[in-house]
């Protein structure tokens, strides 16, 4: 099975050499390459096998889908978090507003049972249910309430009849724990009670014919759930080489996991790829069984049984192209250039105060609203009606009434566009045919009549026609009309997937709102890009040499940065990915700080703006967890207000041609909608195109989709045997890999790197890792303490004065709450007491020399330093001042790590001049709580009046250099054509 490993990719040549080394080598129970097939086969008939698939357009290709398989692998299913939970800290999807509020009580988990006790009494929603306090109630959905599963329900009373009715119509929070029966022991026990139908329970879908839920007679005894994914799309080279092998690939990771588990590219998994068929044609074959009535059957390796459960989509992660075509938007290039909302304009609207103005925020362009409020949204339902009247245009035979359309309305759908061209070439036929050539035209036309009424009939049989042409589509394509009931009344309609978008008939998914603005391609790889482009595109080599100078005397400790190599950035500096730009983001403001001089010119003093406006808000994007949901929507509004005004400073013209600057105003309520943008980001999706690539490159290159489906099938099943899943062999038993196959997993850490599962150990906090015995220098506390030049020393958590005869051992690190890994001379919080927290900079980390290693039992000596009530006035950030005082703590005391800077001209950090890096993204959240708010919080470079009134001016000379700078384009370019067509001459 060597060959599905995720990163190593051998051939059948190679695999039967290196079981015959094995073989030589003395490995007992080694298998012939025959019998390593067999095996094969036998696992991919009981696991997952690719499935093939034919698109509406005649492409076929190969898809996996190994959702059925989490529910048996236990590295998956004890993440699984199938409730909403209702929480004041938001970290995952779950917790959002999306997953809350706007997701149908249909597409959340049905039922509830305590599974430790026995029996598990299954508990429906919108079924009566016993409490053990007697009382009746309906639950509507189960949630997490103040860590415990609730039940979302509506209390019942009986009335002078015994029948059941409303007690209150407002929803309560219920413990589960308190459910004593469900309705089917309520039909037993009591078989006469009876619901009294009410117009309250008629709103929520509820009467005693609905009862039980329908879910039950479903699942048959069985668990029901209900889980949510997130597909990502893109264009993937299948080379590693420059030259681009296009293929469009789909992946998918579960919704349910949390965040800090799923990033990891074990949790990513493979649906298809094709180098033919289009996103849309394979994200179609992926949501075929996402419908409300469709159920999917697996294998509880938690809970030892048999569940059913069915899949939705929580959201599309891509990058802004693919997005807009997701959404049926002609893209950035058109006139409503968002797939979100219907902003843009022609360039001369987008030069008027109002167009300009709406540039900032979400704007109508059709009503001209400016405010931001769901109204000034695309509407689902609206794009679909705009795409069956672009059929209809088809139809009619013209061309430029489907392109009107798609530029008054902004929409484009890419299969529906594969019909249009079909459907004008049928109308054009017929009316040649049965209109224009006279032996073949109606037999209406030959009789004689007036030209006005020869003009009328043959206006009558272009309707005719036009009519035939619709009936021609609706009857393609015949590989699937074919498989149509008789009766189905889809036979006489467009059909998602078949003739337009698929992905507006999903339920619950609305691709304009739930396809969110991604930080990689919109932050990193879009405003992070045009930058530093302004920043270092006139620099020479030894500009270039300096900064990379100045970017090597940063401090790194603190920002989680793992490769940082200023020189070859400044080598490639036109070619920078992701990661670099993310260095750049926390980092670049100070070089350029001190590089501005004393009188930096105007252009430099914009670009200065931008850098800061970015560096504060990318720190706010990549908070992993919200504490204050309400806070941090005014920091990030303010924060996203700046970066574009900073850009509108620097080239007003900026935002009419970048879509990704606009993009960033809905940022606030993909957050509010989905939670922290680490969530939806797609870097594990771009990480794990480098598993795709090593299938391609040793694929056989005539049936690439199936080849690579197979091959990433078999990763899945390995990695699937390996991390102790389970499987239903030929005979119906559910067996597992045996032990020692099984604990390979958690001993070789080589073969966990092979399956993308993270080998970095889970220690506690105040775990201390003591140095070597070489390096060690063992001597009483108070030594330690005397080489310091301070004058007092505090003991904090109840430590004596003897402690300072104690014998100690120097330690290399230690482990704070945050799980940070903190050495000397590292810069953390850290609590006296309870309620007490002080920044300083470790300078010892010690234990006791008779305590054992990797205990938590040690002491941290840190110089305390105290915050400036200011902030600098350049940077506009904290400033740390050093006090004389020494705090000895245990190291369970230290909270997390930060990164400080030295502004004063240094390379190294000095004892002043020292400011607290609010653009560092590792533990930002935690460095904002620290501090006091008026230290962190973003600040307006202008109020909303000045807002409004500096927009009006961009605008007014926008209106000006706009029109002269186009009709130097016009002239240039007739001249230009003028001079090539004279040389051709």
């Amino acid at each position: 099975m060597l060959d599905h490993l995720p990163r190593l990719r051998f051939s059948n040549d190679q695999i039967k050499a290196i079981l015959w080394v094995m073989k030589q080598c003395g490995t007992p129970d080694v298998p012939s390459f025959y019998a390593l097939r067999q095996c094969q086969k036998q696992l991919q008939s009981g696991l997952l096998e690719p499935r093939k698939h034919k698109s509406a357009t005649g492409t076929e290709f190969y898809v996996n889908k190994p959702v059925d398989i989490e529910w048996a692998n236990p590295c998956i299913q004890r993440y699984f978090s199938v409730y909403p939970e209702v929480t004041d800290t938001v970290s995952e999807f779950w917790q959002a507003t999306k997953y809350l509020t706007e997701v149908s009580d249909d597409q959340l988990t049905p039922m509830w049972a305590n599974w430790e006790e026995s029996p598990h009494r299954h508990f429906y929603t919108k079924e009566v249910a016993q409490m053990d306090s007697g009382e009746y109630i309906i639950p509507l959905r189960w949630v997490i309430f103040q860590g415990q599963e609730h039940a979302q329900a509506i209390f019942l009373i009986q009335n002078g009849g015994g029948e059941l009715e409303v007690a209150d119509p407002e929803q309560k929070y219920v413990p589960c724990s308190q459910l004593r029966f469900n309705f089917l022991d309520l039909q037993v026990r009591l078989p006469n009670l009876q619901i009294c139908d009410s117009v309250a329970l008629m709103k929520l879908g509820i009467s005693q014919q609905s009862m039980p839920n329908p879910i039950r007679k479903i699942a048959n005894g069985r668990p029901a759930f209900c889980i949510r994914l997130v597909p990502w799309s893109d264009d993937v080279s299948g080379n590693r080489s420059k030259q681009y092998n296009a293929h469009m690939n789909v992946y998918f990771t579960g919704a349910n996991i949390p965040h800090h588990i799923r990033a990891q590219e074990y949790f990513v998994h493979f649906a298809s790829t094709s180098p033919d068929a289009s996103a849309l044609e394979q994200l179609e074959a992926f949501v075929e069984d996402m419908h409300g009535d469709s159920w999917h059957e697996a294998y509880d390796c938690q809970l030892h049984c048999e569940i059913i459960f069915q899949i939705h989509i929580h959201l599309l992660a891509a990058d802004n192209p693919m997005q807009a075509e997701l959404a049926n938007n002609p893209g950035s290039n058109s006139r409503l250039w968002c797939h979100t909302d219907k902003s843009g304009g022609t360039m001369g609207e987008r030069e008027s105060d109002e167009g300009y103005e709406a540039l900032y925020q979400w704007l109508d362009v059709i009503t001209h609203k400016c405010q931001i409020s769901d109204e000034t949204l695309r509407d689902p339902q609206e794009t679909v009606m705009t795409v069956m009247r672009q059929f209809h245009a088809a139809a009619t035979g013209i061309q430029s009434h489907i392109d009107q359309l798609s530029t008054e309305m902004g929409v484009k759908d890419w299969v529906a566009n594969y019909w249009f061209p079909k459907m004008i070439t049928f109308f054009n036929k017929e009316q040649q045919r049965r209109v224009d050539d006279p032996e073949t035209r109606d037999e209406r036309l030959k009789k004689k009549m007036t030209k006005a009424d020869l003009k009328k009939l043959k206006e009558t049989i272009k309707h005719e026609i036009h009519l035939d042409a619709m009936r021609w589509v609706i009857s393609q394509p015949e590989h699937r009309i074919i498989n149509l009931p008789i009766d189905a009344q889809e036979r006489f309609n467009l059909r998602p997937g078949d003739h337009y978008n698929p992905l507006f008939a999903l339920p619950g998914f609305n691709p304009h709102t739930d396809t969110p603005c991604e930080i990689l391609h919109t932050v990193l790889l879009g405003i992070d890009k045009y930058m530093w482009y302004e920043t270092s595109h006139k620099w020479n080599t030894k500009k270039d040499a300096d900064f990379a100078s100045l970017l090597e005397t940063v401090c790194l400790d603190g920002l989680n940065i793992h490769s940082f190599r200023p020189k070859y950035m400044m080598q490639f500096k036109n070619s920078l990915i992701g990661r670099q730009f993310k260095s750049l983001q926390q980092t670049a403001v100070f070089c350029l700080y001190r590089d501005l001089g004393d009188e930096p010119q105007q252009r430099d003093k914009h670009i200065f703006k931008i850098w800061k406006a970015t560096g504060e808000l990318g720190a706010l994007l990549w908070f992993p967890e919200i504490h204050n949901p309400m806070e941090y929507q005014k920091d990030l509004e303010v924060a996203i207000d700046n970066v574009l005004d900073a850009w509108g400073l620097f080239d007003p013209a900026r935002i009419q041609y970048k879509l990704k600057l606009h993009i960033l105003c809905h940022l606030k309520r993909d957050i509010k909608r989905f939670g922290p943008a680490i969530l939806f980001s797609t870097e594990v999706f771009e990480a794990w195109n480098g598993i795709f690539r090593a299938c391609s490159i040793l694929s056989n290159h005539h049936s690439p989709s199936r080849d690579i489906a197979e091959t990433l099938a078999g990763m899945e099943r390995i990695k699937h045997v390996v991390s102790g899943g389970w499987w239903k062999t030929a005979d119906g038993s559910i067996i597992r890999g045996g032990p020692g196959v099984i604990k390979q997993v958690h001993l070789n850490s080589s073969l966990r790197r092979q399956l993308g599962l993270s080998a970095v150990p889970n220690l506690a906090p105040g775990t201390l890792k003591r140095r070597s015995q070489r390096k060690q220098d063992k001597a009483p506390l108070s030594k330690f303490i005397n080489n310091l030049p301070v004058q007092q020393v505090l003991l904090h958590n109840n430590f004596q004065s003897d402690i300072y005869d104690l014998e100690v051992a120097q330690c290399a690190y230690t482990v704070s709450q945050s799980g940070d890994t903190c050495k000397e001379h590292s810069w953390v919080f850290y609590e006296t007491r309870k309620d007490s927290l002080h920044a300083g900079r470790i300078e010892c980390i010690l234990t006791a020399a008779s305590t054992p290693d990797r205990s938590t039992s040690g002491f941290v000596i840190l110089t305390r330093y105290s915050v400036a009530p200011n902030r600098h006035v350049q940077l506009n950030m904290p400033v740390l001042q050093r006090s004389d005082t020494v705090d000895i703590v245990p190291s369970t005391a230290v909270q997390f790590i930060f990164n400080t800077q030295s502004v004063c001209g240094e390379g190294n950090l000095s004892e002043s001049g020292l400011v607290i890096n609010l653009h560092a993204l590792h533990n930002a959240h935690l460095l904002r709580r620290a501090l006091p708010r008026h230290l962190t919080q973003p600040v307006p470079l202008y109020s909303a009046e000045e807002r409004s009134q500096i927009h009006a001016e961009w605008a007014a000379k926008l209106r000006i250099r706009g029109p002269a700078k186009r009709q130097a384009a016009k002239e240039k370019a007739a001249a230009t054509r003028a001079k090539n067509k004279a040389a051709e001459s």
